[in-house]
């Protein structure tokens, strides 16, 4: 299985697969238990399923479970692809990006800071 095309824009990711399938992962939080859940939908567009979506979930990108029982329920429905490999990399990149977090953005100021000024001196 290829890897798949990603997009990245306000915490959706959308990926996208060769083989015909995408996938969107929407609203990834982290737990105080340290599960790491997100919403996940899933679609094809192969021959013989027009624009379809083959299942919507919550899923734990941590849990090896989550991803077996996933990729039963959608080998199911639509058993040419692959889902095991397609899953394990859409949790390895989702998750990736997640630790990863948003760049450091550095504010400096050029301009000269007046001292506070009161109506009464303390």
């Amino acid at each position: 299985m290829n890897q798949p095309k990603i997009q990245q824009q306000g915490g959706i990711y959308h990926l996208t697969w060769d083989e015909g399938i995408e996938a969107q992962v929407a609203k990834v939080r982290e737990h105080r238990d340290g599960r790491i859940t997100a919403e996940l939908s899933v679609t094809t567009s192969l021959p013989g399923y027009k624009p379809y979506l083959l299942g919507r979930s919550l899923f734990n990108l941590l849990a090896i479970r989550s991803r077996v029982d996933m990729a039963k329920n959608l080998k199911e429905r639509c058993p040419e692809i692959e889902w095991e490999e397609a899953l394990e990399q859409l949790c390895h990149i989702v998750l990736e990006d997640f630790h990863r977090g948003e760049p450091v953005t550095e504010i400096w100021t050029t301009d000269d800071i007046k001292p506070p000024e009161y109506l009464l001196y303390p």
